[in-house]
């Protein structure tokens, strides 16, 4: 299979997953390596998975109507700031996640690089619905179809909470612009 051809023998996999849930340091950038392209590999078969929804959206003629969001709940640290996994820092690499949205009707791509939050995600969803939103948190995500709300200065919250036997954690950031 793709480990055997193209990374670590399934042993050594086992060692690496043990060294980063017990927080360890990896043991050279060859372990941070293997790591990444274990997730890559995982990332490509979704990306995979992802396409065979669309295509199937398409054959059913239910793609163009269709409001399509596509997104993740965090990122995943490979020890760049000496941590790994995603659970005990907001660094950019756990924070920064992708966010594609095709709308109804939608016939050209646009980038947008304003900052945007997952609570944006329900009122956007009710709004295309046509459906009114007095109790949603975030705001509709409508606006950024147009060039102008390019670079808008919205507040983004993020936060992390864990447990440790010793007590629990919480970090929060702010990040506006």
């Amino acid at each position: 299979g793709f480990i055997d051809r193209f990374g670590p023998k399934p042993q050594d996999v086992e060692l690496l997953l043990d060294r980063v849930i017990k927080r360890q340091p990896p043991s050279g950038p060859e372990e941070i390596e293997a790591l990444v392209n274990l997730y890559d590999g995982e990332v490509a078969y979704v990306d995979e998975q992802i396409g065979r929804f669309l295509n199937e959206l398409q054959r059913r003629s239910l793609f163009d109507p269709s409001l399509i969001m596509i997104t993740a709940d965090h990122g995943e640290a490979f020890f760049e700031h000496g941590y790994w996994q995603h659970s005990d820092t907001l660094y950019e690499e756990m924070i920064r996640v992708p966010l594609a949205v095709k709308w109804p009707a939608q016939t050209a791509l646009q980038r947008v690089s304003a900052h945007a939050s997952q609570l944006d995600l329900f009122p956007t969803i009710l709004e295309a619905a046509g459906i009114p939103s007095p109790f949603a948190q975030g705001r509709s995500l409508t606006t950024y179809r147009k060039a102008e709300a390019e670079g808008s200065a919205a507040r983004v919250v993020s936060e992390t909470i864990w447990r440790s036997p010793e007590r629990n954690h919480m970090k929060v950031a702010v990040r506006r612009g």
